[in-house]
């Protein structure tokens, strides 16, 4: 009875080591199908990091020093760190201070705005007619058959060869005499 349980245990391993060697030899076939196909065993022959020939120790392992901490990496390349070179708003260079912060002046008023389109206010422009005509246009009522005149050239005092006269049929005037 013991010769029997060993028999069927060598059949068993027997049929184990067929099954084996037929797996081998189906590998070993598709290693050479590759391997004439130009495919190559899957073997380092260098390792280099950032240009750098890395070489196995006797246990045939290479240590990658890899920076976990910003305090670890090298600015190798000279680059500027949280500085500002320049900024510009609408075209105006701006104040940096200290290459960190940035002096922006933002209108909040009409008055800072900057009239690049030559737009006046009533203010502006009855200022202007004063210095050119002599005349504002504030809505008060002239005295009547008060003489106008508009000089062409504001530097000369001559009067001009057409009167014009407040006598009119209005009740209101738009102008006022200086």
């Amino acid at each position: 009875m013991a010769d029997e349980v060993i028999l069927a245990k060598l059949s068993q391993l027997r049929a184990l080591g067929e099954k084996f060697n037929q797996v081998t030899g189906e590998l070993t076939q598709q290693i050479g199908a590759l391997e004439e196909a130009g495919g190559q065993a899957n073997v380092l022959e260098r390792l280099k990091v950032n240009g750098q020939l890395l070489t196995p120790d006797e246990n045939k392992t290479v240590d990658i020093p890899v920076p976990t901490r910003v305090g670890q990496l090298e600015n190798d390349a000279g680059y500027q760190e949280n500085v500002l070179e320049k900024i510009c708003v609408n075209g105006a260079e701006q104040n940096i201070q200290d290459g960190k912060g940035v002096d922006l002046f933002v209108p909040t008023k009409v008055s800072d705005l900057v009239n690049d389109d030559q737009y006046y206010t009533e203010d502006e422009m009855n200022a202007k007619l004063r210095e050119k005509v002599g005349v504002s246009f504030d809505g008060s009522e002239p005295p009547r058959n008060t003489r106008l005149w508009v000089a062409v050239d504001p530097a000369a005092d001559t009067e001009p060869e057409e009167e014009l006269s407040t006598q009119s049929s209005q009740d209101r005037y738009d102008f006022t005499i200086l």
